[in-house]
């Protein structure tokens, strides 16, 4: 008794007495995207065959609030007390270099002449003002003269000049502008004290972000740490970001340095 063979000329269906053998290959389209059945939640492929196919990618394990973080940063980030700890270049390296290359020094103090000889003045922002015809009634006026005589000395005793060349030069040299607001126990800003922006460790939330104030449950704003000083290795102080303004201008792709206007003052 010979055995069944399988050819080319095998038909397809064959009596129930007779072995049944398995579909050829090219008898079978394998798809699967918005039609399969059950409905799949993965990529759609469309009808075609997914030989050596991308496939769905891998289930996500970490929980749905981990959406929005800003970048892959290290486990217990804030715990690391050394400002700049995860940058490949200290701020002592920054200020060295800037001290030590004169071709770089010259283009730093160039650039702070510049920038001392520019004339400012203080507008009012509301949307009324900015028409030709509206004129600055005398509480404005009374507010823009506030500000002015306040910029002479921001800190109190600097002239603007001397203390925008110092503010510059964290700026420029190791991209970290520091002001501390100095305020009344009302709340009133009355200094901008310059702070080494060097001494500055950024802290951050659970998305990668600056720690932003927020409502509590009574009702009550909370203000939490959003930078530490370093003070002797240690952290010294915690400052929320209402009390200082901590400004990283300079642009990583093309090396440009510019100066970021505080909505803050």
């Amino acid at each position: 008794m010979s055995e069944p063979t399988r050819g080319a000329s095998q038909p397809t269906s064959q009596p129930a007495s007779q072995p049944t053998w398995p579909p050829s290959p090219y008898q079978i389209q394998v798809s699967y995207g918005a039609g399969s059945s059950p409905p799949s939640s993965g990529i759609a492929r469309g009808t075609g065959a997914d030989w050596f196919g991308p496939l769905n990618p891998l289930t996500p394990i970490a929980p749905p609030d981990v959406a929005g973080r800003r970048f892959d940063f290290t486990p217990g980030y804030n715990l690391v007390t050394r400002p700049r700890a995860y940058e490949p270049v200290g701020f002592a390296e920054l200020r060295g270099f800037a001290d030590a290359y004169d071709l770089l020094r010259l283009v730093i103090e160039t650039r702070k002449d510049q920038m001392e000889r520019q004339r400012w003045r203080i507008r009012p922002r509301d949307p009324k003002f900015k028409r030709k015809s509206a004129a600055i009634d005398a509480e404005m006026s009374t507010r823009i003269n506030a500000v002015e005589s306040f910029l002479q000395k921001p800190d109190g005793m600097t002239r603007w000049k001397t203390w925008l060349r110092s503010l510059l030069e964290d700026m420029f040299v190791i991209d970290a502008a520091t002001l501390y607001c100095q305020r009344t126990r009302a709340g009133q800003l009355v200094a901008l004290q310059q702070l080494d922006g060097a001494t500055i460790k950024r802290v951050i939330d659970d998305w990668g972000r600056t720690p932003q104030p927020f409502l509590d449950a009574g009702g009550a704003t909370v203000f939490p740490p959003a930078y530490q000083q370093v003070l002797k290795g240690l952290p010294a102080v915690n400052y929320s970001a209402q009390d200082i303004i901590y400004r990283r201008a300079m642009c990583a792709l093309t090396g440009s340095m510019a100066i970021h206007q505080c909505s803050r003052c």
